[in-house]
């Protein structure tokens, strides 16, 4: 926030993927003084601390007896937890173990794309609610649209079968045949419609925009196509009824008040145990 009376651009760091911590707990550590100020429990693969819900691998049924003790060390560190890539139990089991509100940092509704479990459902939407989580939204068509999902799976698996790369010549001119006839972008109003979605089930404070931008390729939304559409989402949540208040929230200040609130359960979680460890030594 100081640096917003600054005038100044913040980039927060992450961790998308928690693989490299290795079972070296005091990694976390290591993250935290390098200025990470979230964790992706997983990618798009199964690792030693949570299931992945891109992969068929569910050694773990959801967190691994690690990745419980990371959940525990992320609250001590003030570090939040983002469950974007996870399988429906890790994120139950994050909720539970978690004393901190948790993050899916770019996951659309499940309720729009039925079965495409990279997104949320309902219920764990709203469970993310009431732990005063936030849910923010990828903005890859795939994510906002069942057309588009199907589509863009359609082509991927031509791509792939004939071992085409997606930036090739070949490739190229196979989606500009294939985009003639199938539907493969979305669009702001689609967009808006999770926002819509997310609002109805669970309230205007728990909803943001994760983008996604360098990780959807060319699925972008037709008129959000980087940071330069956002102007084009603000209009349509104006059109829909959306205050200045509430599109501050969405743009931003959701996201921010979680990322405060961890902060603070951090300070707290440790100030106990100092205060206990003290007290074992007395």
């Amino acid at each position: 926030m100081l640096n917003f009376s600054r005038k100044k651009f913040s980039l927060p760091l992450c961790l998308e993927n928690s693989s490299p911590i290795g079972e070296d707990i005091e990694y976390l550590k290591y993250l935290k003084d390098l200025g990470i100020v979230y964790v992706t429990l997983c990618h798009n693969k199964t690792n030693q601390i949570s299931d992945s819900n891109f992969d068929t691998d569910r050694r773990w049924k959801g967190l691994s007896p690690f990745g419980i003790e990371v959940i525990r060390e992320l609250n001590r560190l003030g570090i939040m937890i983002d469950i974007s890539h996870s399988t429906d139990s890790v994120v139950f089991q994050s909720l539970r173990y978690s004393k901190a509100p948790i993050v899916a940092t770019h996951s659309s509704c499940r309720h729009f794309t039925p079965g495409f479990e990279r997104n949320l459902s309902d219920t764990l939407i709203k469970a993310i609610a009431k732990k005063k989580g936030v849910v923010m939204l990828n903005f890859g068509s795939m994510f906002l649209d069942s057309v588009c999902l199907v589509n863009c799976n359609e082509a991927i698996h031509y791509m792939n079968s004939n071992g085409i790369k997606l930036n090739s010549k070949e490739g190229i001119d196979f989606l500009e045949e294939f985009v003639k006839t199938h539907k493969i972008v979305s669009n702001s109003k689609e967009l808006v419609n999770h926002i819509d979605h997310i609002v109805h089930i669970a309230g205007v404070d728990f909803v943001g925009l994760g983008s996604d931008f360098d990780g959807i390729g060319p699925t972008q939304p037709s008129d959000v196509p980087d940071v330069s559409g956002y102007p084009a989402i603000v209009f349509e949540l104006l059109k829909r009824g959306y205050t200045e208040k509430d599109i501050i929230k969405i743009l931003s200040g959701n996201f921010l008040r979680v990322w405060n609130d961890v902060i603070e359960i951090g300070h707290s979680l440790d100030s106990t145990a100092i205060n206990l460890d003290r007290e074992k030594r007395i």
